[in-house]
């Protein structure tokens, strides 16, 4: 059942605002219940409101959902109890927004790849110095 027959879909907003901090982001996805589903139709949705070809002022916007949903998805992607239905679902809204804003996304991918690997060196410094302490 699609949102014309009244399904599960009819029930999410239509056009909802565009997340722009982690806490309106993860209300939007509250509202799908816990469904990757609905979750991935929000994103599409809150995307194709703000979608770049409508705005020119979209762009800055659509380069911060880019930064919010990698963000999220290495959260889940780090838990304990990875939810891989819930990585997948974020996916293709990563790679449209990509498309959309590739030299934000680009640039965003770069900051956080760099701080991964400084988290990683960090780490692998403090694990050599308590190897030689002990």
């Amino acid at each position: 059942a699609g949102a014309r027959g009244g399904g599960p879909a009819a029930e999410l907003p239509y056009m909802p605002q565009c997340p722009t901090t982690g806490v309106e982001l993860s209300a939007l996805l509250a509202l799908a219940q816990g469904s990757e589903e609905k979750e991935q139709m929000l994103l599409n949705r809150a995307i194709a409101t703000n979608h770049v070809k409508l705005a020119a002022e979209n762009k800055p916007r659509m380069g911060l959902l880019f930064e919010l949903l990698l963000g999220r998805f290495a959260e889940l992607a780090g838990a304990e109890a990875v939810r891989l239905r819930a990585l997948d679902a974020m996916c293709a809204p990563l790679y449209t927004l990509s498309q959309m804003v590739p030299m934000g996304a680009s640039e965003r991918c770069k900051r956080w790849l760099a701080q991964l690997a400084a988290d990683a060196e960090r780490r692998e410094r403090g694990a050599a110095k308590a190897a030689k302490r002990g």
